[in-house]
């Protein structure tokens, strides 16, 4: 190693020490309900995604990554901090306790967190935010410019969506007066997110074939987005800028939609096994990396793969020091080749007060409203072979044989209940790691900022 060469001979050492290699661009494309299934490259015969294949192709593809929600706003905070959401949500709850007021919506995150702009300014970065952003305005979770400029929920000053229909010119103008810096690019467009509101062109695609309707509009939204990341990339490719900048693309979340099935009504959240739910569909989503000359192309990797990971992935390519203490682990052994072995065998989840169960719970029938809300926990652990689920309010569970059932249709815990149970021991040890809320120092509590600071500090320590 170097170090032992320094020991020996500092001389031969400096000598051999490479050249430091420059920084990357970073461009993270994140889409929006985007169920797994519906891709090309990921095996859908019928969504058409011919940019995303492309950049499939071009570079690694890991086919079993998870959200750590199956909603955004909490899967959005990771790819920001690198925390499972239940960590900041416990911790929290625990400060608003213990001070006797309400921390402000968006505030507990963005803005006394080492986010990823943060992180990466330090590094000589500036960072640019574009879409769907639940934090605040895009100064309170570090980037230098966005289009987050409003605290309403309201992506523009406008109410519009970048990208949706409005252009894509703040991201060129923000490149374009740039000093040569390396740049963190943050776009989520809010497709295929609803409103289902494809142009004409696009629905013509898949109108004619006998798909359900909201088929029709929601794998047209899906080809809406892939039209845009073509746009984008095309605006790299004229500025030279592909070469040196990775790329990664993947959903802020899963969706349920069959061809010939609707699963969305009443302007709500639709797929009983999607978004929302404890479900596979609801979780999981495909990982793009695409970096030439650095990442391999063509190539699929099975491996189970968190966002916590992608975010010390991202920080492992910035070169940020201290990236390994980051609660994920980093890919890029994995992404490089120079090791076969996954980063994990489990991924392990957690839902409350959400649509934690198959059924509709439908509290004001023939108006869509309030359903699928049970106010209930449900957990779930997944290894390559299994995927195990749990009601604790209940004392109900779940398993699936995931490997050979995706869609978690044949429940086997009668038939195979040690294996249930080892699954089920396992998921405890991980709601103790991550969902334990540590002891804050009394003498911080008459600043909530100190507090909130110091508490941050411990969740990060924790590992899975």
């Amino acid at each position: 190693t170097l170090f032992w060469l320094t020991l020996v001979h500092p001389g031969l050492a400096l000598a051999q020490a490479p050249e430091p290699e420059t920084p990357p661009h970073i461009l993270f494309i994140i889409g929006d309900d985007h169920g797994w299934p519906n891709s090309g490259f990921m095996g859908d015969p019928i969504v058409q995604t011919p940019e995303l294949d492309l950049l499939a192709a071009q570079g690694t593809v890991f086919d079993y990554g998870y959200a750590t929600a199956s909603v955004c706003a909490p899967s959005l905070q990771t790819l920001l901090t690198g925390l499972h959401p239940h960590q900041w949500i416990l911790q929290k709850n625990q400060v608003e306790a213990e001070i006797g007021t309400t921390i402000p919506r968006g505030f507990e995150v963005a803005y006394f967190e080492d986010t990823l702009p943060r992180r990466l300014f330090e590094l000589g970065y500036r960072s640019f935010q574009a879409g769907k952003h639940w934090e605040g305005t895009y100064d309170m979770a570090g980037f230098d410019a966005g289009t987050a400029e409003t605290f309403t929920g309201q992506f523009l000053a406008s109410g519009r969506f970048f990208g949706r229909p409005d252009p894509i010119d703040p991201l060129w103008d923000f490149i374009d007066t740039s000093s040569g810096e390396p740049l963190l690019l943050w776009l989520a467009p809010m497709l295929p997110h609803v409103p289902f509101d494809p142009p004409d062109q696009l629905k013509a695609l898949y109108e004619g074939q006998g798909l359900d309707g909201n088929a029709v509009l929601y794998y047209a939204n899906i080809t809406r987005l892939d039209a845009l990341i073509g746009d984008i990339l095309g605006g790299f490719s004229d500025r030279g800028m592909l070469e040196n900048t990775l790329i990664i693309y993947l959903s802020d979340n899963g969706w349920e939609q069959e061809p010939h099935t609707s699963h969305w009504a009443g302007g709500l959240i639709g797929g009983a096994k999607g978004k929302l739910s404890i479900y596979e569909l609801g979780f999981r989503t495909p990982i793009i990396f695409r970096w030439p000359g650095h990442v391999p192309e063509g190539r699929v990797l099975n491996d189970l793969v968190s966002f916590e990971d992608v975010h010390a992935t991202i920080l492992d390519y910035a070169g940020a020091p201290g990236a390994d203490e980051s609660p994920g682990f980093s890919l890029r052994p994995r992404i490089e080749e120079s090791t076969n072995v996954p980063v994990r065998e489990t991924i392990a989840g957690v839902m409350d007060g959400q649509r934690t169960r198959e059924e509709e719970f439908d509290l004001h029938p023939g108006t869509g409203l309030g359903r699928y809300t049970t106010g209930e926990r449900a957990t779930f652990i997944r290894t390559p072979e299994w995927r195990y689920l749990a009601y604790p309010d209940r004392g109900e569970s779940l398993l699936y044989k995931i490997d050979e059932d995706p869609f978690e249709v044949f429940e086997l815990s009668p038939t195979f209940p040690d294996v249930a149970s080892a699954l089920d021991g396992a998921m405890q040890d991980w709601l103790e790691t991550y969902l334990a809320v540590p002891e804050p120092s009394s003498g911080l509590l008459g600043s909530t900022v100190v507090l909130i600071f110091a508490l941050r500090r411990r969740w990060k320590r924790l590992r899975t």
